[in-house]
């Protein structure tokens, strides 16, 4: 499971950067990329997750490789470096992929006795961080399980009628 994320990034460097393949055929997309930007709802946003904490976002020569990214409906990593990784789940507080970093910024969770870290700790070191946009309907963000977990503190949100139809919009520069 854990080889999707240096494939994603391979496959996405060379179409952005590379010249030719290792047979000698002319990358088709050479010079036509100006940018790039990862999209992923759910399941694939929480692979994104991973992907970007991870340290994924650098190329083998240390280029950014998504300059933006929206892991959508997506509240945890994927569980990748265990014997029978599976990408589900429900995000519950000791289930794998929950029990690591969850926040983009530095959080110190003391429910899980965890210091202070952040999804962009690697990228931030090599200066490949993404911009991100994260995104959440209005009904999975007031039901996710990050929202009220037992041991977690509860997220102040004010309802009004534009969060109904769209919870949350976390833009991090």
């Amino acid at each position: 499971m854990a080889s999707a994320s240096p494939a994603t990034r391979d496959l996405n460097s060379y179409l952005r950067y590379g010249t030719q393949d290792d047979t000698g055929t002319a990358n088709p997309l050479r010079g036509r990329i100006t940018a790039t930007i990862s999209q992923g709802n759910s399941q694939s946003g929480n692979y994104l997750r991973s992907f970007i904490h991870l340290g994924f976002n650098q190329d083998e020569t240390g280029r950014m490789v998504f300059d933006g990214s929206n892991p959508n409906i997506a509240v945890r990593q994927q569980g990748m470096n265990f014997r029978f990784a599976a990408p589900s789940g429900a995000a519950a507080m000791y289930e794998t992929g929950s029990d690591g970093v969850v926040w983009w910024e530095d959080y110190a969770d003391e429910a899980r006795r965890h210091p202070a870290a952040g999804l962009l700790d690697r990228c931030r070191a090599t200066e490949t961080c993404p911009k991100i946009v994260e995104t959440f309907g209005s009904s999975e963000f007031f039901q996710s399980s990050g929202f009220s977990r037992p041991g977690l503190a509860r997220v102040p949100i004010a309802i009004s009628r534009s969060r109904r139809t769209f919870g949350a919009i976390i833009f991090r520069a």
